[in-house]
């Protein structure tokens, strides 16, 4: 027969394996917030997408450029726009080099996302 302390002592005890249990399992799950390795399908996409559209834009403009150019600040605007396209493309494409984790990742997409002349 088990006494009533016995078996507060046997379920203490699995208590705590359960904890421990799980605590373990935690662990193993845990991901490093600064690893981009969990985000690989999101850069793809953005690579892919900027890609795409800055090809497009290209041509779009190669076709129109006389109006384009017919218009005074329309020329800027095209151009930052393909800027910007190719930006996104450049830090999407970085973040998937594997050597290029942590602070060289950081100050290359840094230095792409400042604008020229201002820091």
């Amino acid at each position: 027969m088990v006494t009533p302390s016995a078996a507060r002592l046997n379920a203490i005890s699995a208590t705590r394996c359960i904890v421990s249990d799980h605590a373990d399992h935690a662990d193993r799950r845990r991901v490093n917030a600064y690893s981009t390795a969990a985000w690989t399908d999101l850069f793809l996409a953005e690579a892919g997408a900027s890609a795409a559209l800055s090809g497009l834009l290209f041509v779009a403009i190669s076709i129109n450029i006389d109006r384009i150019l017919a218009i005074r600040r329309l020329a800027g605007r095209a151009a930052q726009t393909i800027v910007l396209l190719v930006v996104v493309l450049l830090v999407s494409s970085l973040a998937l080099v594997p050597a290029s984790r942590g602070r060289c990742s950081a100050a290359s997409c840094s230095a792409l996302a400042s604008p020229p002349g201002r820091c």
